[in-house]
């Protein structure tokens, strides 16, 4: 079995849950009595602890190798899973949330640093795609499982689904220990007080990043909310909301990611930000649910071309030897935005209605295009790294 191999199996195990994390975190908490802005402080949480660690973790994944925080980042997603089925209350939840937090924060830049390691660097869009893809089929199945759990128990359908994705993580563990191939470490230490040396463009582009973060995650956490308000709260009709969706994410981010090798990642970004900003301008004029669900499952076109072309640019920036850092620095400031987008979403659906989100979204992806087109270096639009 070679290194992208394991490390793909690794990572659709310990991914199974997170489609069903997404949509079934907000009803739970709702059904302990959180309000909109503490379902969107779950999600803060969670992002809030990948902004702690990522720069701290991108400095030691250069200098140790990639495997030791792979593995860690899997043995932190079990734990979380075995936290989130034991929970009881609010609290609880969130201490749950924080741990998949902290394991996400090693996960993610792990998985980009080996990708990038293991991937010539015509092809990193695409192999940084099919990563995305890996995620989105294993929470596919996962979301199957829990779903089917929850129609077979409901009363048990919580515990015992995350208790069975916990056991899938540590599988994950054992063919990451004993398949996946240690890449990187250059035994050199670099400093936090050390002078960070990146491009002019990759500077640059870090707000960027931040306004992508938090144009993410404005909508996500209270669009399930928005159904169950203006529509209905039957679980088994609003699981029809992001279906088609996940169906994209099977096939898309591969295919989108190979756009941003051929077309240059900037190119491919600001199609996405316009795709995305449009469509969400036109969600609060439809009143039917299932021209809704087609509406929004759009909206997904938009973000798997952003997605990759994001991850594709932090990867063709300098060495290899500083490749972790990169994606650490690029996924702190992306994390910053996401930390936000949560609050600000749930702040302004409690406040004003849907809609205020939503037009939200479209002004900040307006102000990345034209960040994108008048602020960065024409070098950096143009893919000329």
């Amino acid at each position: 079995m070679s290194s992208i191999i394991a490390l793909r199996r690794s990572l659709f195990l310990v991914s199974l849950p997170l489609f069903f994390i997404n949509f079934i975190l907000p009803i739970k908490s709702k059904e302990l009595g959180a309000s909109a802005l503490e379902i969107g402080g779950l999600f803060s949480l969670f992002t809030f602890s990948l902004v702690l660690l990522r720069p701290i973790v991108g400095i030691w994944v250069d200098r140790v190798g990639r495997k030791v925080f792979f593995v860690g980042a899997l043995l932190l997603y079990a734990f979380a899973y075995l936290g989130y089925a034991g929970s009881e209350d609010l609290v609880a939840m969130y201490i749950a949330r924080f741990c998949q937090g902290i394991g996400a924060s090693l996960l993610l830049i792990t998985v980009d640093t080996i990708t990038t390691d293991l991937t010539p660097a015509l092809d990193r869009g695409q192999a940084l795609g099919r990563n995305v893809e890996t995620q989105t089929r294993a929470s596919m199945l996962g979301a199957t499982i829990g779903f089917m759990l929850v129609g077979a128990i409901p009363a048990l359908a919580w515990e015992y689904s995350f208790y069975l994705f916990a056991f899938a993580a540590l599988l994950g563990v054992l063919v990451a220990v004993t398949k996946l191939k240690q890449t990187g470490g250059s035994g050199v230490l670099a400093t936090i007080d050390q002078k960070y040396s990146a491009s002019a463009g990759f500077k640059q582009f870090l707000p960027v990043l931040v306004l992508l973060g938090f144009a993410s995650t404005l909508v996500q956490p209270i669009f399930l909310v928005y159904l169950q308000d203006k529509f209905t709260t039957d679980i088994r009709i609003l699981a029809w909301a992001f279906l088609p969706m996940g169906i994209l994410y099977t096939v898309l981010p591969s295919r989108t990611g190979k756009l941003a090798d051929r077309f240059g990642p900037m190119n491919v970004l600001i199609a996405g930000a316009v795709i995305t900003g449009l469509v969400y301008l036109a969600i609060p004029a439809v009143k039917n649910y299932w021209w809704l669900v087609v509406v929004f499952t759009i909206s997904a076109v938009g973000w798997a071309l952003i997605e990759p072309a994001r991850k594709a640019f932090v990867a063709n920036q300098g060495d290899q030897s500083r490749i972790a850092m990169n994606f650490g620095v690029s996924e702190f400031a992306f994390g910053i935005g996401a930390t936000l987008g949560p609050l600000a979403g749930g702040y302004l659906y409690d406040i004003f209605d849907f809609r205020a989100p939503l037009v939200t979204t479209t002004l900040v992806l307006t102000i990345v295009v034209l960040l994108v087109k008048f602020y960065l270096p024409r070098d950096v639009v143009a893919n000329q790294v």
